[in-house]
């Protein structure tokens, strides 16, 4: 009878054993079956190329699209350009001097001489302006260029004026003035052009040269400018100029954020 239990016992003990073991050789071939899997599928998706959308759509696109407005176009004939005239210091009692002329279709050529006003010892100033035009829709522009020649001898920095002559003295008697530095790039390699260009927000009011803090904004009046012009003013220097001047621009930027994904577009606020 003992040698019987004791053999039962061992075959229990054996069963258990061998179960235990069963089970853990399933656990061990399940586990490695599930990391077979995962790992195919891993490859697959790295293996299988990216669509587009996929890819592009957690990129932003930076971008800019400009429109531009001509408000002179002196390189074609017969074309319908606001009159110019110059106004120089003799007006104030200095003896700089320029005029303009007009070719067939090519450019307006303005030229002169700034030179020292005598009783002040500095240099006076010689301005291009337009008669008063009706400059409409200004207000969806952020910036005016003038395009003139490469070869083009214009004195550093050139600065623009923009004036609202409504018959009114508005500061001190006289007309309020806005002005600003022109900056210069290249407009077209092909062309052998220079774009000379500011933007409006950093137009200053001034009255006879000098700041006028009491004005508004030019950005609140803008639409009712109706003069607009190239002054040597603010180079400070005297000499000898010559400016071939092909176009009067206004443009408009827009800045935005856009996914390829789709069409939308998030403009940028500058």
């Amino acid at each position: 009878n003992f040698h019987f239990i004791a053999r039962e016992v061992s075959y229990c003990f054996i069963r258990v054993l061998y179960t235990k073991v069963q089970n853990k050789m399933m656990m061990q071939r399940t586990l490695l079956l599930s990391l077979f899997t995962l790992g195919s599928s891993s490859l697959t998706d790295l293996t299988k190329p990216r669509s587009s959308s996929s890819s592009s759509s957690s990129l932003a696109r930076f971008g800019s699209k400009t429109t531009t407005k001509t408000l002179a176009d002196f390189t074609k004939d017969n074309a319908d350009n606001p009159k110019m005239h110059t106004i120089n210091d003799p007006v104030m009692g200095g003896e700089s001097y320029s005029s303009i002329s007009t070719t067939d279709g090519d450019y307006l050529l303005w030229e002169g001489e700034v030179k020292i006003v005598k009783f002040l010892k500095a240099p006076g100033f010689c301005n291009l302006r337009t008669e008063p035009t009706d400059f409409s829709s200004l207000s969806e522009s952020d910036t005016i260029s003038f395009i003139v020649d490469a070869d083009t001898e214009f004195m550093t920095p050139m600065s623009v004026n923009a004036q609202i002559d409504d018959g009114k003295k508005h500061s001190r008697g006289n007309f309020i003035m806005y002005s600003a530095a022109l900056k210069s790039r290249k407009h077209d390699n092909n062309n052998n052009t220079i774009e000379l260009y500011a933007s409006w927000k950093d137009f200053v009011p001034t009255s006879s040269g000098r700041p006028v803090d009491d004005a508004p904004s030019l950005l609140d009046v803008i639409d009712k400018v109706n003069v607009i012009g190239l002054s040597t003013y603010q180079s400070h220097k005297a000499g000898k100029f010559r400016i071939e001047l092909l176009q009067i621009q206004v443009s408009s930027t827009e800045k935005y954020i856009r996914g390829s994904n789709n069409n939308n577009k998030k403009e940028i606020k500058q």
